[in-house]
């Protein structure tokens, strides 16, 4: 199928070329008038957790890329990553080494073409995007392209983005490769057949917010399973008190089942409900509870393509979810502090969704601060107390960024 996808996608495009003002006059002018992007991270990553050995991964990460001017609709965009340690002898390098002892760190040396895509957008704004890509749909709960590891995950794909009148946004995926944050050489890429179809309609009053609703057919070739059916709906809206406060309520739900090639038959829900209060000049605080079912503490639902780093705690220990599933009670308080650094305090405390016992608690702080334009750092310190197989886990990150 993978073969004939931009194919079939181009008869979406029923409106013509999008010829802007500005257009280079040659495809040559195009080709070689395009735009240099360079990136380079630099961090140290510090674990000491129960039963392991203490990891440290001092890592760097240089991406380049170029992207091209458009011409009659069409752009293309490529870049590379390069990811370098300076000892991987001191941490798991994602288990592609021989550290086993050692705390679990996903940054793996190595280089690979991060995205290579044709974007092609018509006259009617139906947009088509054909090859190696980042996709991150919402707020990446299901597919994202964990952006914080060093190699981030991009997908082989075919994506259309259509406009249906004034309010709704129709997009669908097609995804026959994931690229891992392993890096090409682990081994641990994914083949699938897997379809992504979101749907957002933003035309409801902003106090009532934009609703999107979704449906990921994930569809695994190597590990079956994590194939499975997930249909849901979101929404995000915000209510202005007066000139300097608002709240923000985001609502989620969603059921999954077993998938095309999945073994296991099961049936799970899942949960969001946060709000967040802000006050301009002052900051922000905020409280959620997000429940990934489980059924009968046999099977659970499960995100194999989001960003999960984002959620459940900084301490990764729940990027599977447990058999059991996870209920996740959480509150977080964010503000510019001591010359514009941005802080964020989250406190979780996480149990079963089938059992009821506790998993533990974690606190996590996130500190960033812009230096100049193009440059910033960011320091983490996360600390999970756990419970059970749950071993305690301190984190200390330290991370540099420039970016042009």
């Amino acid at each position: 199928m993978k073969k004939f996808t931009l194919v079939w996608l181009l008869v979406f495009c029923t409106g013509g070329l999008l010829i802007a003002d500005d257009e280079p006059a040659s495809l040559e002018e195009a080709l070689v008038g395009g735009k240099v992007d360079f990136n380079l991270r630099a961090r140290v990553e510090i674990i000491e957790k129960d039963g392991k050995d203490g990891a440290q991964a001092w890592t760097e990460r240089i991406r380049l890329g170029y992207t091209t001017q458009t011409y009659n609709g069409f752009t293309i965009h490529v870049d590379m990553e390069d990811i370098r340690t300076a000892d991987d002898d001191r941490y798991n390098a994602g288990g592609t080494n021989a550290n086993g002892k050692k705390a679990k760190i996903s940054d793996i040396p190595d280089t690979e073409l991060n995205q290579a895509f044709i974007k092609y957008v018509c006259e009617s704004g139906i947009t088509i995007i054909g090859g190696r890509q980042r996709i991150i749909l919402d707020d990446a709960r299901f597919i994202g392209n964990v952006g914080w590891r060093q190699n981030e995950q991009t997908f082989d794909a075919g994506l259309v983005a259509v406009p249906v009148g004034d309010n709704v946004t129709a997009r669908y995926a097609y995804i026959w490769d994931v690229n891992r944050i392993f890096g090409p050489d682990a081994g641990k890429d994914l083949t699938s057949n897997t379809q992504a179809i979101n749907v957002a309609f933003d035309g409801l009053p902003e106090e009532l917010g934009k609703v999107t609703g979704f449906a990921y057919l994930i569809d695994v070739d190597e590990s079956p399973g994590l194939s499975s059916d997930t249909y849901g709906v979101r929404l995000v809206g915000k209510n202005k008190i007066n000139d300097k406060t608002s709240f923000k309520h985001i609502l989620s739900y969603a059921t999954q089942s077993e998938g095309n090639n999945n073994p296991t038959g099961y049936d799970a829900d899942y949960y969001l409900v946060e709000g967040t209060l802000t006050k301009k000049d002052v900051g922000s605080i905020g409280m959620g509870y997000e429940v990934l079912g489980s059924d009968s503490g046999t099977s659970s639902f499960q995100t194999p393509l989001a960003t999960g780093h984002k959620f459940n705690g900084l301490a990764d220990i729940f990027l599977t979810t447990p058999d059991e599933g996870l209920v996740d009670h959480y509150i977080f308080a964010k503000a510019n502090l001591f010359g514009d650094i941005l802080t964020k305090l989250t406190y979780h405390w996480f149990r079963g969704e089938d059992s009821g016992g506790s998993f533990g608690e974690e606190i996590d702080l996130v500190a960033t601060k812009k230096l100049t334009k193009n440059s910033k750092v960011k320091a983490k310190f996360v600390w999970f107390d756990g419970t059970g197989k749950y071993k305690n886990t301190v984190k200390t990150v330290f991370q540099w960024e420039l970016a042009y």
